[in-house]
């Protein structure tokens, strides 16, 4: 009897041990396969056009800085990114942060 006891605690223990192990390694490596900008990285995001109200018929080239007169990109230094946000350090001052959420986001140029 103690045997049978024995062997249904294995027969049940061990596939759960296994599926939480697999569940932790999972969600843990999300974050270690993320693409990020290096931290300080000279950045240019491009808006969607959509959400600044500039959707058009006419074809704009994804890297334009402005349509008619209203910019459409912010540049700064790469400061982090979450699931939610892109967060930007301003060129003129490094104390103001300019939070930008992945809804708006067009693309993300790096470098100069």
């Amino acid at each position: 009897m103690k045997t049978i006891k024995k062997l249904a605690i294995v027969v049940i223990v061990l596939p759960l041990l296994a599926v939480i192990s697999c569940d932790s390694k999972t969600s843990g490596s999300k974050a270690a396969n993320r693409i990020t900008p290096k931290t300080g990285a000279i950045c240019t995001v491009q808006f969607r056009r959509d959400a600044l109200g500039a959707g058009a018929s006419l074809p704009i080239p994804p890297t334009t800085d402005n349509i008619n007169g209203a910019q459409v990109s912010i540049g700064g230094r790469f400061s982090r990114m979450d699931d939610s946000w892109i967060v930007l350090t301003a060129f003129q001052n490094d104390k103001e942060e300019i939070w930008i959420p992945h809804s708006v986001i067009l693309l993300i140029k790096v470098g100069g």
